[in-house]
């Protein structure tokens, strides 16, 4: 009999309130050594599908730290991509027209040749710490997370992020109409909406009453109309 089956018996017999006397002999019964083995076979065992409850558990846990530690942010400076020719900051770097798509905006200076030579790669963006839109060769998450970046959080509609931009701009000064029209066709440029137009409103020329030029953008229209306003609403 094993060390583990004597332990035990010593045990039983420990509790067996029957004198040592009375039971002499009796563990020598094939009967009392097949009830005993039968015991210690069947000892209650870790059930299987607690030990695979509790993996995957730790299998979830572990994903959701990992997924944690992903940060991501919104960049300040989404008018243009830096397009870089590797996942490092110091490497060359070209600075691209965002109009809605950075990611297609640096395949086409990688095709071009401008930036780099071979298949195009997977682009990752991340926001620099110029608070930029940065575009690095690799795999989106991990390249910004070994560069010690945060995911970019894209504003894809173009339009919206071009009228927030000029219409800051507009009404940062009072300019008249040829400023303004200046204005409107260097960021339009920017953005790559080369086929919006821009227009003067007839119903609302520029006059001593109203002699700083504002606009209004349709973005449906795709349009820019250029529209007079008083000296009060500009700094």
């Amino acid at each position: 009999m094993s060390i583990e089956h004597d332990d035990l018996f010593e045990r039983l017999r420990a509790a067996n309130p029957m004198p040592a006397a009375g039971t002499a002999g009796r563990r020598a019964s094939p009967d009392a050594d097949e009830l005993l083995q039968r015991v210690m076979r069947s000892r209650p065992r870790p059930r299987r599908s607690a030990l695979v409850v509790i993996a995957i558990t730790l299998l979830l846990v572990s994903a959701l730290a990992a997924f944690a530690i992903v940060r991501a942010a919104r960049a300040q400076h989404q008018i243009g991509v830096e397009c870089y020719t590797s996942a490092d900051l110091s490497s060359r770097r070209v600075v691209a027209p965002n109009a809605g798509d950075p990611v297609a905006a640096c395949t086409r200076a990688w095709t071009a040749g401008t930036l780099g030579s071979g298949p195009v790669p997977h682009f990752a963006l991340c926001v620099t710490p110029t608070d930029a839109l940065g575009a690095f060769p690799g795999e989106s998450g991990t390249t910004c997370q070994r560069l010690g970046l945060p995911v970019a959080i894209v504003d894809h509609d173009a339009a919206i992020v071009f009228a927030a931009d000029l219409g800051r701009r507009t009404q940062a000064q009072c300019r008249n109409e040829a400023e303004t029209r200046a204005v409107v066709e260097e960021r339009l440029h920017a953005y790559g909406l080369t086929d919006w137009v821009v227009d003067v409103s007839r119903d609302h020329p520029l006059s001593l009453a109203e002699p700083c030029a504002s606009v209004f953008i349709d973005t449906h229209g795709k349009r820019v109309v250029i529209i007079s306003a008083p000296r009060s609403l500009f700094p």
